[in-house]
């Protein structure tokens, strides 16, 4: 195969746009996305933020691969805002619309919605979750991880904040709060208008990020090769944006994972008989289609598995959960020491591990998939029922389409009849699947452990590529909780400090 040309004078570069690469390109306004544009807009550093080379928190000794925690429990409150330096800096940054415009001329954001949220929401409102699983200090504010409260408590709706059936242990010592997913929306909306942010997505689908090089740059400028690369952005429309830097912040729901029983039918089958949950979760809320008086089969053992198997019981579906492991109930998607006030030790001990060692603790720590006590309990009202039935530690081992009917034989050699089956079996996290990366993956391949990236502590790339990636796809750097909100707020931490070092437009 012809390998792609890497080397384009600037008016090749122009060609089919009029307009100058930008510094920094954001692909998806999710939250993940929102804490970062955020954080490189809030000057106040956050003494508590989760990263290595915060010395507030960790000591590093590069020379042993050690970092270890300051402190053994929570940071202490002198890393925290108080609520009177929270109001004063939320104020300011209101005020400051001129500066972060100034900033903001330097960077686009593309996400297929064209504003902030849009995919989250629909995630939330396909599966009709109520609250957030992540506790009250996990979200995109740049300044603090008490400013949800102070919202909250300062717009007299404390009834969001829903109590968790947790007991204070030595283990665990809180938080014991989640918000509802209502007050979570809002508090975000509030962050996007401090900062001035409503108008800066644009709706665009990105489908790879190639890296090229100017010859004339190169030559015309004392900039280093690597200084001197540009990334060409292609979108589903054709249309081509030119960026300095690209940070990745879209999560890895675009690569369901299908088992393999099911990959010959997916192709041939429509989404009302056999359907991902991706689908189910990204799809315009039109184009649900409702289970009612459907025998339906959902496979997984997730939090998502459980939010479907609700919601089609609602809708009056009569609903099998197949688990080929036994269930495990949870309150947060992981294990209760990586949420407490050990977390930081957790981290420390984490970052010090070679890779092998971190790719075996994101294993143990993730374990399969879980499901929160408040969701068990209304799936157990069904089975009272007689509308939901459990079977644990079994899986398919067969499917055949007769009529209008799935003939599924499980591992135990039962055979059972369903008219549809949801397929809540996960995401694949790896980037040779992801066709946004398949470019650099032929031109700059990234280090690779088991499909999962070794990206630099910076989460770019690899040094000479400057594509910053977030998410669980940056697991190998962030720990376990990678994906989730905590994890957002420790990439954003990452990448911003590195390009206000860095960067002369964040000056």
């Amino acid at each position: 195969q012809d390998q792609p040309k890497l080397t384009l004078s600037l008016d090749e570069m122009a060609a089919g746009t009029s307009e100058q690469p930008c510094e920094l390109l954001v692909i998806g306004a999710g939250p993940h996305a929102l804490a970062l544009v955020t954080k490189l807009l809030e000057p106040t550093e956050e003494l508590a933020a989760e990263f290595p080379e915060n010395d507030h928190l960790f000591k590093s000794d590069p020379a042993r691969h050690v970092v270890a925690a300051k402190h053994p429990n929570f940071p202490p409150a002198k890393y925290f805002l108080s609520k009177v330096a929270i109001r004063k800096a939320r104020a300011k940054a209101t005020s400051n619309e001129r500066s972060h415009r100034d900033v903001l001329k330097h960077v686009r954001i593309l996400d297929p919605h064209g504003c902030w949220m849009a995919r989250w929401q629909r995630q939330f409102a396909a599966l009709q979750i109520p609250q957030l699983r992540s506790a009250t200090n996990a979200h995109p504010d740049p300044l603090d991880q008490h400013t949800m409260r102070l919202y909250v408590e300062e717009h007299g709706c404390r009834d969001e904040f829903k109590r968790l059936q947790l007991d204070r242990t030595n283990i665990y010592n809180g938080p014991f709060e989640v918000p509802s997913t209502r007050i979570f929306n809002t508090f975000c909306e509030t962050v996007v208008k401090r900062y001035h942010l409503e108008d800066q997505v644009e709706a665009a689908t990105v489908q790879l990020i190639e890296m090229t090089s100017s010859s004339s740059l190169t030559r015309e400028t004392e900039t280093s090769p690597s200084e001197a690369c540009l990334l060409k952005v292609k979108c589903q429309d054709g249309s081509v944006r030119w960026a300095k830097q690209v940070v990745v912040a879209i999560g890895s729901l675009t690569t369901p994972r299908i088992p393999e029983w099911a990959s010959e039918w997916m192709a041939t089958s429509s989404p009302d008989v056999l359907v991902h949950a991706t689908t189910l979760m990204t799809q315009e809320p039109s184009c649900w289609i409702s289970p009612r008086d459907k025998r339906l089969l959902i496979v997984g053992a997730g939090l998502t598995a459980g939010h479907l198997a609700v919601r089609a019981c609602k809708e009056g579906a009569t609903v099998t959960l197949l688990a080929r492991a036994e269930i495990q109930p949870k309150q947060f998607d992981l294990d209760l020491g990586w949420m407490s006030n050990h977390r930081n030790k957790h981290m420390g001990d984490f970052w010090s591990l070679g890779t092998a060692e971190r790719l075996a603790q994101l294993k143990a720590t993730k374990g399969g998939g879980s499901i929160s006590p408040e969701v068990l309990a209304t799936m157990a009202e069904y089975q009272e029922h007689g509308q939901c039935r459990v079977i644990e530690n079994s899986e398919v081992i067969h499917l055949e389409r007769e009529g209008q009917t799935w003939q599924v034989t499980l591992d135990s050699g039962e055979d059972v009849e369903y008219d549809t089956i949801w397929l809540a079996t996960g995401t694949v996290v790896d980037v040779r699947r992801q066709p946004l990366f398949e470019s650099l993956m032929k031109t700059h391949p990234c280090e690779l452990h088991q499909g999962m990236a070794k990206f630099t502590e910076q989460l770019q790339w690899r040094p000479d590529v400057p594509v910053y990636v977030m998410g669980e796809w940056s697991a190998l750097e962030l720990g376990p909780g990678a994906v989730n909100l905590m994890g957002g707020r420790a990439a954003a931490a990452r990448i911003s400090h590195h390009m206000k070092q860095t960067q002369a437009w964040l000056q």
